[in-house]
């Protein structure tokens, strides 16, 4: 995987629009991913770890708003 520098303003922004279904299951394929990560890709876990934290606040989030408006 190429290492970039995230400041560097020649990088492409991407944005999604993803049901939470789908979300659930990048998580849960990040997730087991990073069970089976080599040692020596240190980068490539933080970013992942980093990732999988991001996406359970994301699935927090939608379930806390969900069940707001259950009430």
């Amino acid at each position: 995987m190429d290492d970039y520098n995230t400041d560097d303003e020649n990088i492409p922004y991407v944005e999604l629009e993803l049901d939470i279904r789908d979300v659930r299951a990048i998580y849960q394929s990040i997730t087991s991913s990073l069970d089976k990560v080599d040692d020596e890709e240190v980068g490539y876990a933080q970013r992942l770890t980093a990732l999988e934290k991001f996406l359970s606040v994301v699935i927090l989030e939608y379930n806390y708003k969900v069940e707001s408006n259950d009430d």
